[in-house]
């Protein structure tokens, strides 16, 4: 498991594979993006399960929204807040891309964040593209 810290309390991740790593991280929610659910037995831990497809195509934007809604509320009232999916790339970036344009930030400044925070992130061009054109 490889976490990369996208801003403070906000954070993205590959599979949860490891729960030492993960509790080490004391988050205290969690956005699975990965198709499976974890296996977190951590008390408090709020959790989020939405499986969508690394392709080239957008998931469902009402529940991506949705998920980064969730994500934003939490990180928003200072939570740590992690969104995982299996590499920790392209899904997971998409929907920090989200959480950080409800924070304040454009399309533009969340994938410069992100990308800068995670090498090789947002590879999916369709995904780039949707969080550039956020204004």
């Amino acid at each position: 498991m490889e976490v990369w810290k996208i801003k403070e309390g906000l954070y993205q991740s590959s599979k949860i594979d490891d729960l030492e790593v993960f509790e080490s991280y004391k988050f205290d929610a969690v956005i699975d993006l990965e198709g499976g659910f974890d296996k977190i037995h951590k008390q408090g831990v709020i959790y989020l399960y939405f499986h969508f497809y690394d392709a080239p195509w957008l998931p469902n934007r009402i529940k991506l929204n949705a998920a980064g809604l969730f994500g934003f509320s939490l990180w928003h009232d200072g939570a740590r807040v992690l969104v995982h999916c299996a590499q920790g790339m392209n899904r997971s970036s998409l929907v920090n891309g989200v959480i950080l344009n409800l924070g304040g930030d454009t399309g533009k400044e969340a994938v410069r964040i992100i990308t800068a925070a995670r090498p090789g992130a947002l590879l999916n061009p369709i995904f780039r593209i949707y969080l550039l054109s956020l204004s």
